[in-house]
């Protein structure tokens, strides 16, 4: 039973990468709860600071604003990185793809938020808090 240096090298560097994706600069409100979206640049202290975790809200909230989110159209997240110095779209990008993919298996129980008109459908915009 031999092993393979290659197999044993690639997987120290696969883990390595991962490692150091997870360890980014970004500062969550709860990271201990595996809450940790990756910041960008420019955003300011006190706006970072209004990004809640989601599995911190009450469930009519989830379900009626976080469970309905859609990833913003190109131009707006255009738009949302020139509103802070050298941010970039593809770190906002980054930002609202960690927030759906962390917000999906929150949701998969809850019945979707309905108004008057039926099922409500939010934006990213409305609901993300960025």
């Amino acid at each position: 039973m031999g092993v393979d240096v290659r197999a044993v090298v690639g997987s120290l560097a696969v883990c390595g990468a991962l490692l150091l994706a997870g360890c980014s600069g970004s500062s969550g409100s709860s990271a201990d709860a595996g809450w940790n979206p990756p910041r960008p640049t420019g955003v300011p202290d006190e706006k970072w600071a209004t990004v809640v975790d989601p599995a911190s809200l009450p469930v009519e909230e989830l379900a009626g604003g976080y469970c309905q989110v859609v990833k913003p159209a190109p131009a707006e997240v255009d738009a949302k990185a020139l509103e802070y110095p050298g941010a970039t779209a593809e770190e906002f990008n980054a930002y609202y793809d960690y927030v759906i993919s962390y917000v999906a298996p929150l949701c998969v129980d809850l019945p979707p938020a309905t108004g008057a008109k039926g099922a409500l459908k939010l934006g990213a915009k409305q609901t993300a808090d960025l």
